[in-house]
């Protein structure tokens, strides 16, 4: 059986440690995938979702700035 890999998907990443959201977004860019966001905690992204413009990636202090 063949597995079906879907293209390019953009993701909304959210880890609260800062090593391992890093090294799962590479990850996912490796796969072709791109991250669009990340936040270090529920609420962080909660309510970066309620903001204009949240799709680009934060630098706030429990994101990465990549």
């Amino acid at each position: 059986m063949t597995a079906i890999r879907p293209a390019g998907c953009s993701v909304f990443l959210v880890e609260d440690e800062v090593m391992i959201r890093m090294m799962v977004a590479d990850m996912l860019e490796e796969l072709g995938h791109s991250v669009a966001a990340e936040a270090g905690e529920i609420g962080e992204a909660s309510s970066s979702l309620n903001r204009p413009n949240s799709t680009s990636r934060s630098s706030t202090s429990t994101s990465t700035a990549r």
